[in-house]
């Protein structure tokens, strides 16, 4: 059986955890699958859509960050659309109403980690024998997701690290107390600035 695992990148702890559960918990019985690229692009995204398609059922790690995220919301989508059985993990609370209307009525798992988490995950994937449904190539695969965001904020980040460089380069000059000061301003707003566009980077994946 294939498994597919949808999370957003903020998320990634609980992809790459939830993966080796699976495994140990079955004897590595499944054939689990997530996206450990943020590339973008067509060959990217094929890739994705392919791995969905092949999928058995399909995993949601849900979270604020997940719903926010566009990738995951077409991903999710997408495996909706093909009829794939869809298992809901909740790795954060106060999320349903984040969440999209459709999917209220499937149970959510909390705690996929703990002993009793992780049987009631497996009796679900088990469940989903009986749910699955042939192929329907009649469905359009759905567009790229939009990663022109992360590919700006790359960029400012890439031009913000020389001048961050240079400002460091002349606080490490004698200089006076004032302008230490001023310089030392300077970083700390260019380094949250920069922490700011990682966050939101990774939002949007």
């Amino acid at each position: 059986m294939n498994v597919f695992i949808s999370y957003n990148r903020k998320e990634a702890w609980y992809a790459n955890q939830l993966k080796d559960s699976i495994l140990d918990y079955n004897l590595r019985k499944y054939n689990v699958w997530y996206d450990k690229n943020t590339i973008g692009g067509h060959p990217w995204w094929d890739q994705i859509c392919d791995e969905i398609e092949n999928s058995n059922v399909f995993i949601a790690v849900t979270s604020r960050a997940y719903w926010k995220s566009p990738a995951c919301k077409v991903e999710f989508k997408y495996a909706q659309d093909l009829g794939k059985p869809i298992i809901p993990l909740v790795v954060e609370n106060n999320i349903h109403d984040l969440s999209v209307s459709n999917i209220r009525t499937i149970q959510y798992i909390y705690d996929p980690f703990s002993m009793k988490g992780g049987v009631k995950l497996l009796n679900a994937i088990e469940a989903t024998r009986d749910k699955q449904r042939p192929h329907n190539s009649n469905i359009s695969r759905p567009k790229v997701p939009d990663t022109q965001g992360i590919d700006w904020m790359k960029n400012i980040v890439m031009s913000l690290i020389p001048i961050l460089g240079l400002v460091l380069f002349i606080l490490s000059n004698k200089r006076s107390a004032k302008d230490k000061v001023f310089i030392s301003l300077h970083v700390i707003v260019s380094l949250i600035a920069l922490s700011y566009l990682f966050s939101r980077s990774t939002e949007i994946m």
